[in-house]
């Protein structure tokens, strides 16, 4: 089966989430959300130093976490 939804951050925010990134930069990350390059512990370290920069670019991030406060 193939994954045929999405939602970007535009979307999102236009809806009136707050959005932010998680799981470090997307180019780092291949199928299943593992690290694909080489080496991986080394990847890996690098993925997690860049958790604090894509939290506030969440353009650039793996995956986005979306919260909304409702009243």
């Amino acid at each position: 089966q193939a994954h045929l939804s999405g939602w970007n951050v535009d979307e999102m925010k236009s809806e009136g989430y707050r959005v932010v990134g998680i799981n470090g930069w997307r180019a780092l990350r291949g199928k299943k959300a593992y690290v694909h390059l080489w080496p991986r512990l080394f990847w890996e370290r690098v993925s997690l130093i860049t958790q604090p920069i894509t939290r506030i670019l969440p353009r650039y991030a793996f995956q986005i976490l979306c919260v909304k406060d409702v009243s």
